[in-house]
């Protein structure tokens, strides 16, 4: 949440106007905060907003706040943007931390199966009573570990 101070007095300068170009070009959208709201006629208000919405070019939809530090003129929707905002954050992140615990539990999950298939393989060739290692025994467990046809086709060509 990015706020932007003006003088509601006075149209937006340069300085203004560039930092407003700046905020939007990076992508934001920043709510423009009117001060001094107390030095002007409740009749002069809403001029003075449509002034410094020319002079910034505003992208349609940009919020206005005309606020008095003085009076507190427009300090609790200042707040209630601000909690809105916050409310909106907290609940994006509490979901990202939720995506992320699944993904984590996948992992895990994921990391157990693996660590099982590979004692399968090493038990299956460790603890043959023989040297000899039975292919078909092999491609029993392989074709179980990998979820897939197992074929062991001998020097001679014979499966």
């Amino acid at each position: 949440m990015i706020f932007l101070i003006v003088d509601i007095r006075h149209e937006p300068s340069a300085n203004d106007k560039m930092m407003y170009d700046w905020i939007v070009e990076m992508g934001y959208n920043p709510i423009i905060i009117a001060t001094k709201l107390d030095k002007l006629k409740r009749s002069q208000v809403q001029k003075h907003v449509k002034m410094i919405k020319e002079g910034l070019q505003l992208v349609p939809g940009t919020t206005v706040i005309p606020f008095s530090a003085e009076t507190k003129q427009g300090r609790e929707e200042i707040w209630e943007l601000m909690e809105s905002f916050l409310e909106r954050h907290q609940q994006e992140e509490s979901s990202w931390q939720q995506k992320k615990r699944y993904t984590n539990k996948r992992r895990m999950n994921m990391s157990v199966e693996l660590l099982d298939k590979t004692r399968k393989i090493n038990k299956l060739l460790h603890n043959n009573s023989s040297n000899m290692v039975v292919f078909n025994d092999i491609c029993e467990v392989l074709s179980e570990i990998l979820e897939s046809n197992i074929l062991v086709i001998s020097r001679k060509g014979k499966i």
